[in-house]
């Protein structure tokens, strides 16, 4: 190839000369206009995100391309040092951008509250699932730059297609057993459960998950058929996914107060097409007394709990035991994230 390309240019350099015979004046014109200086563009030093949340998470995105698991919008502060040969940093044109969507150098500027103080471009934004976040800039050259490197925010579909573990505790709070559930990209999921294999499909539209199973212990045996079917909100970031969280109702924080969630359920009357709606309420005083309400047909229950010691502890992470529930003691992990409570959630592998 090489070769080829050599001889080409050697052929094409005659036709490129004058018309006229041999002497000093035959040969390529050149005209200087056909050569241009490259422009200078800014230089990205450094580029740092932090998220806001329950607990503030940084990344530095100098060297490498990171990625975080967002339960929905989240708010974040993004600081960017960048010099440049022709303008001063505060006279550069400086934007974040959305490049999951479009090339990061065509994309358009995503909203944001932006200043220059102490030598950094500093911005507050507000981020979602599903984006892809890099910094452009330009200066008065139209010399731009792109950051080498982004933020990755997965969809919610795609964060919840994962390898996720259920944690059994006993009322003391030691873990007496540990099993996969795994969510897959297919829509299916498989739940190796200790009395045996459990099998279903999922659908996601946002923040809605319908999932039901199709084959597991107990059941006709007919993988075609649908055992249970369910839909509601789910909750998903980097360490914990569960279907059909709980929301606060009222209370300022921790557990103490009413939690409610929505939940359509699918019902073999109705060949599982026409879902019914109940309404739970879970009510925990601060004596230690729990109450549950039911809008629907499921009734209602009340006990007491009690906190229990993890032996392993987690920040953030808690564990209850539930006495006077009809189906007998619950024991549950408690995860406070959002603005929702997480019941036994299912915990990142």
């Amino acid at each position: 190839m090489h070769r080829w390309l050599f001889i080409a240019g050697l052929l094409w350099l005659p036709a490129c000369g004058s018309s006229g015979g041999g002497g000093d004046d035959a040969g390529v014109t050149i005209n200087p206009g056909d050569f241009k200086a490259a422009v200078p563009v800014p230089e990205i030093k450094d580029f740092r995100v932090e998220v806001e949340g329950d607990f503030v998470v940084t990344f530095d995105l100098d060297l490498k391309d990171d990625e975080y698991t967002l339960s929905g919008p989240a708010k974040a502060m993004v600081s960017v040092l960048i010099e440049d040969e022709v303008d001063a940093p505060q006279e550069l044109t400086v934007v974040l951008v959305d490049s999951g969507e479009a090339a990061a150098e065509e994309a358009e500027a995503l909203v944001a509250v932006s200043e220059f103080e102490d030598g950094l471009w500093q911005f507050e934004l507000t981020l979602r699932p599903g984006m892809r976040l890099q910094v452009r800039a330009s200066n008065s050259l139209d010399g731009m730059v792109v950051s080498k490197h982004g933020l990755n925010l997965p969809g919610l579909d795609s964060a919840v297609a994962r390898l996720w573990r259920v944690r059994v505790y006993d009322d003391k709070g030691a873990q007496t057993a540990s099993w996969p559930w795994y969510w897959k990209d297919d829509a299916s999921w498989v739940e190796e459960a200790p009395d045996g294999d459990r099998r279903g499909m999922y659908q996601m539209s946002g923040p809605v998950l319908t999932f039901w199973q199709t084959d597991g212990p107990d059941t006709d045996g007919d993988p075609t058929t649908v055992d249970w079917k369910f839909q509601c909100d789910h909750f998903v970031d980097e360490e914990y996914f569960l279907p059909c969280p709980y929301e606060r109702k009222s209370g300022a924080d921790g557990l103490v107060g009413q939690w409610v969630r929505v939940v359509l359920e699918y019902k073999p009357e109705t060949d599982f097409q026409d879902p019914e709606p109940w309404t739970e309420t879970l009510t925990f005083t601060a004596e230690g007394k729990w109450f549950r309400d039911f809008v629907g047909s499921r009734g209602t229950a009340s006990g007491t709990y009690d906190m229990a010691f993890l032996q392993e502890p987690v920040e953030g992470e808690e564990l209850i035991v539930m006495e006077g529930d009809p189906e007998g003691t619950l024991v549950h992990l408690v995860v406070i994230r959002s603005g929702k409570l997480l019941l036994s959630p299912l915990v990142g592998w």
